[in-house]
């Protein structure tokens, strides 16, 4: 039953161990979230689970307080247990059931953020989220992580090629991809107040800071990263191929081709006028994304062009494939997210003008 005190916000992490959830739930009571061990929130290294929910917290304006390790000892029934209960749950390898609890809190006011990894957020939990949170007009923020070849050695069966395409499919939704924290952070504290279903998906290590820290962004808005008065072609990229479209930005200039560079973080709505005024300016377009390219950036704006302004366009991403295991590198090398996929894409394009 709904108590006076209760907080508003609520966080759902979706994991495997009770290690996790007795961690978080006496960490939560003081405030932030960490592992067993004593650690700091380094999000351009590589963060925990458990750090990324230390990160929504600070990101949603939650007091912080100091970081301490967790012991083993600390078990359900300690006296902190039932208040840490008020703020965070634990749902155990069961995604799609707490999909359901997230929409049944979102019923009562509360403000719903649930998480876990990418291909869960999006394939296991698609039923629930559509039926009981979006057709029932319920406000549930999900956050997918390890998107797409991020996954790295979880391998094919949980590398999220696809997510951010069903979420698009659904009604109203909002489906963002942000490059860094510093937009991750914008976006989540945005997301609090969207009255309808948020997809966000991001990675949790290695990511190339591109963004200062407090930046703010724009729900629904590009950002143009470099431009001048004549670029022969825009690439439109999100996530990890907006520093992959800026080095390849550099390559071109050294050939003495200049193109525009656009981050798309928020894949809907798309920002369409920046497309279109994009393609009107330069004449081509080449979107990057770390996703599958059918039904996914390039398909948007693909579709925005036919409407307002049919362009010569290029697709750099996931070409059709499944996931497989291996290094990062590895993979994107593999399925051609590289800068020298995008300056390759860029040539095609400005042939075909």
């Amino acid at each position: 039953p709904s108590q006076p005190s209760e907080p508003e916000l609520k966080f759902i992490d979706v994991n495997e161990g009770d290690w996790f959830y007795n961690s978080v739930m006496w960490a939560v009571k003081n405030g932030v979230t960490v592992g067993t061990t004593p650690t700091t929130f380094e999000p351009y290294t590589a963060c925990t689970r458990a750090q990324m929910i230390e990160f929504l917290w600070n990101a949603v304006g939650k007091p912080a307080a100091t970081i301490k390790s967790v012991p083993f000892t600390d078990v359900p029934g300690a006296a902190w247990y039932e208040d840490a209960l008020l703020w965070a749950y634990e749902a155990g390898i069961a995604e799609a059931n707490a999909a359901g609890v997230c929409a049944g809190l979102a019923a009562t006011g509360k403000k719903v953020y649930l998480h876990t990894f990418g291909t869960f957020a999006s394939r296991r939990i698609y039923d629930q989220i559509y039926m009981s949170a979006a057709y029932a007009d319920l406000p549930v923020h999900v956050f997918g992580s390890d998107a797409g070849v991020c996954a790295a050695f979880n391998g094919g069966t949980h590398m999220p090629l696809e997510d951010a395409a069903m979420y698009m499919a659904i009604p109203h939704a909002v489906v963002t991809d942000p490059c860094d924290y510093a937009q991750l952070a914008s976006v989540t504290r945005q997301t609090a107040d969207c009255d309808c279903v948020t997809y966000t998906r991001f990675v949790r290590k290695d990511i190339v800071q591109v963004y200062g820290d407090g930046s703010v962004f724009q729900l629904g808005k590009g950002v143009v990263l470099r431009e001048s008065n004549c670029d022969a072609v825009t690439v439109i990229a999100s996530g990890i191929m907006v520093d992959e479209a800026l080095k390849a930005g550099e390559l071109l200039e050294r050939e003495g081709i200049s193109v525009r560079v656009v981050d798309m973080f928020t894949w809907k709505p798309l920002d369409e006028e920046l497309v279109v005024k994009c393609a009107a300016e330069t004449g081509a377009i080449v979107t990057a994304e770390n996703h599958n390219v059918t039904c996914g950036l390039g398909s948007a704006v693909a579709n925005c062009l036919a409407k307002h302004c049919p362009t010569v366009q290029e697709f750099v991403g996931v070409q059709d494939m499944f996931g497989q295991v291996g290094p990062q590198d590895f993979l994107m090398d593999e399925y051609g997210l590289r800068a020298a996929n995008i300056v390759a894409a860029v040539r095609r394009a400005i042939q075909r003008k």
